[in-house]
């Protein structure tokens, strides 16, 4: 079933951190997140659950929706600054590491 978006709005992705589970999946600054795991998105905590957690997210880029799978992981002690514009570009730009699994 479609979720009423009339009641509340969808949240945004206000930026994404290089190199992040989300920079590696290929969500932008911008996107409209509509499902996570199935659920509504605008439920209180979605993105639940510890290091390893699995979400499949529905979103909306520009009127399309996109699905993404992003994983839980420990962040490292450094990380980059978040980039809030789009697009932010390929995690090969920002010399992100090659991702194991």
């Amino acid at each position: 079933m479609e979720p009423d978006r009339t009641k509340r709005r969808l949240p945004v992705v206000r930026s994404v951190i290089p190199c992040s589970p989300a920079h590696y999946a290929g969500l932008e600054p911008g996107d409209l997140l509509v499902l996570v795991n199935g659920q509504d998105a605008r439920m209180p905590n979605p993105f639940m659950g510890g290091e390893g957690s699995e979400y499949n997210v529905v979103a909306e880029r520009d009127g399309k929706r996109l699905t993404f799978l992003l994983r839980r992981e420990r962040r490292p002690e450094q990380t980059l600054e978040p980039v809030s514009k789009t697009p932010i570009g390929d995690t090969s730009e920002w010399d992100c590491p090659l991702r194991v699994g």
